[in-house]
């Protein structure tokens, strides 16, 4: 089983991997790491990158089977998390879907939001988590929307002054 990750320097891809590796290697499965290197936790399985990783998991020498950590780059506007689908590549046939586990970063946010407005906060901020150089920051417009949302719905609302951008960290 490969465990194809975006980046071994993120906390939270290490922790997958470990995760994952504790419940596959017990089950018999010989655990290989597939480390893409790039700065990015989107995964664009557009990318010739992509291509390479589903033409090496055809050949006997790579792994046959692939669990994808990280986010899939495409909208999925629609679809609720537990219909959510991940593109794959069977041995021989065309990119197709399956179901996947995906994370609601939108609920996320709400529930966030829901725990900070159940302890009594009513002045809530956002540090907004987007980081110079990485495009798709569909993950933190679901999050913050979330919040917000949530923190409208209960009869209040985020000051612009308490959201602190990237890079725009005041120092007190």
């Amino acid at each position: 089983m490969g465990i194809v990750l975006p980046t071994l320097r993120s906390w939270y891809f290490s922790e997958f991997a470990s995760g994952a590796s504790e419940v596959l290697s017990p089950a018999g499965f010989r655990v290989e790491l597939i480390n893409l290197d790039v700065d990015s936790d989107f995964l664009d399985v557009e990318s010739a990158m992509f291509r390479k990783l589903f033409r090496d998991a055809r050949s006997r020498t790579r792994p046959r089977r692939l669990l994808f950590a990280g986010t899939i780059s495409t909208e999925q506007a629609e679809e609720t998390p537990d219909s959510a689908r991940v593109p794959v590549l069977a041995s021989g046939s065309p990119l197709t879907s399956v179901p996947g586990i995906f994370v609601d970063n939108r609920a996320g946010g709400r529930l966030v939001a829901e725990h900070l407005l159940s302890l009594g906060h009513r002045d809530i901020g956002i540090f907004d988590g987007r980081m110079s150089g990485k495009t798709d920051y569909h993950v933190w417009d679901l999050r913050t929307d979330g919040l917000r949302d949530t923190v409208r719905e209960a009869g209040f609302d985020i000051d612009s002054r308490n959201v602190v951008q990237p890079g725009d960290c005041p120092r007190h």
